[in-house]
């Protein structure tokens, strides 16, 4: 962070630093981990801390992107969804949120946008702090009446959210990660909870022990997949970004067992660990030849198989397609090879099955 910082102190000035703003605001909108668009809200959270930026600063610089959100909806079908995981880590962490919320409407032209911006903050609090969300609601309704120009029961009511309840899920005892919490703080506690133990860089048994015991309670949907998948294949490479970066394949055969394990075989899970895979070379800027090792050690040792692989080779969907066609390049001689691989047990099959068909045919 302190290298950051200083970068930042070099490049802009009071006068400019809105664009800083701007800038990582609308990087976290065009990245579809929620990870990243946490991250990018921590790094504006940790400016503020150090004196760089103020919470009016931000303001500014999101309403850049306010007063084009309609434009940026087409591209961006989540963008209400993905500002709200950004800027609910500042709202939370340096207590802002009247500020930020009648600030940024004001940059909203309609009654529509300001209620779509408004109910999505309100979500990406209540998956974080059910209890900060009662404590909103309730101090800060005359705010919120003022910038949505509705009954404020009336909008409560329309959006299923309560001043004086906690979720479906917490009541029933329940627990239902539904989707908001899915894409949003549960996967990233549980990505921080599974980087904390495996930087401790006690493999075996133990490490297993521990990745265990933090998903007991877990519902391993594939999402939980991906964010268990991501946090071992990024803890075995070293190096920030693209050509510095290197693959530690001693560490990576010795946590393989914790792969294989929650994997278990499933095609589903194995498309959605290759999505973890795309995830962090994209992240890494595409080293060269990285995803290529990952995909022969994984292949190899029976965690992913040739299916799993030509299934995400062959993945359409649009919500996964950042990073997908440079990542399918990087690796294209081992695909290649898969699939010549694949052809000749075909050709094999068809040898074999050949003997029979004449004994039939006599």
């Amino acid at each position: 962070f302190k290298e950051t910082l200083n970068s930042v102190c070099e490049m802009f000035s009071q006068s400019n630093i809105e664009i800083l703003v701007e800038e990582t605001v609308n990087l976290g909108l065009e990245r579809i981990n929620p990870l990243d668009r946490a991250a990018c809200g921590r790094l504006l959270v940790g400016l503020v801390k150090q004196g760089v930026l103020t919470p009016d600063v931000i303001v500014s610089g999101t309403a850049i992107l306010l007063e084009i959100a309609e434009d940026l909806i087409i591209d961006i079908p989540k963008f209400w969804e993905f500002l709200a995981d950004i800027l609910v880590i500042i709202i939370l962490d340096i207590a802002c949120f009247n500020t930020l919320i009648e600030s940024c409407c004001g940059y909203l032209p309609d009654d529509s946008l300001r209620k779509k911006f408004v109910s999505t903050i309100l979500f990406a609090v209540q998956s974080r702090d059910v209890d900060k969300l009662q404590s909103y609601l309730a101090d800060s309704r005359q705010v919120l009446e003022s910038v949505l120009s509705q009954d404020f029961d009336a909008f409560l009511e329309e959006n299923k959210l309560s001043s004086d309840s906690k979720p479906e899920s917490d009541q029933t005892g329940v627990k239902d990660a539904g989707t908001k919490l899915v894409n949003g703080s549960l996967q990233e506690s549980l990505h921080r909870q599974l980087s904390n133990l495996l930087e401790k860089k006690v493999t075996g048994n133990e490490e297993m022990s521990g990745v265990d015991t933090i998903l007991c309670d877990k519902v391993m949907d594939n999402e939980t997949v991906r964010t268990l998948v991501y946090a071992v294949v990024e803890s075995v490479v070293t190096g920030a970004h693209g050509e510095t970066c290197s693959l530690q394949k001693d560490l990576l055969l010795e946590r393989l067992p914790i792969l294989k394990k929650y994997i278990d075989a499933n095609k589903d899970r194995e498309l959605y660990a290759m999505f973890a895979l795309q995830n962090l070379v994209h992240k890494l800027e595409h080293p060269h030849k990285l995803l290529h090792e990952f995909l022969e050690i994984l292949y190899d040792n029976e965690v992913i198989s040739d299916e799993g692989i030509f299934d995400w080779e062959k993945n359409e969907d649009v919500e996964e397609q950042e990073g997908k066609g440079v990542a399918v390049a990087g690796c294209k001689q081992f695909l290649k090879w898969l699939h010549s691989a694949e052809e000749e047990d075909d050709s094999n099959d068809n040898q074999e099955l050949c003997p029979e068909k004449l004994k039939l045919c006599q």
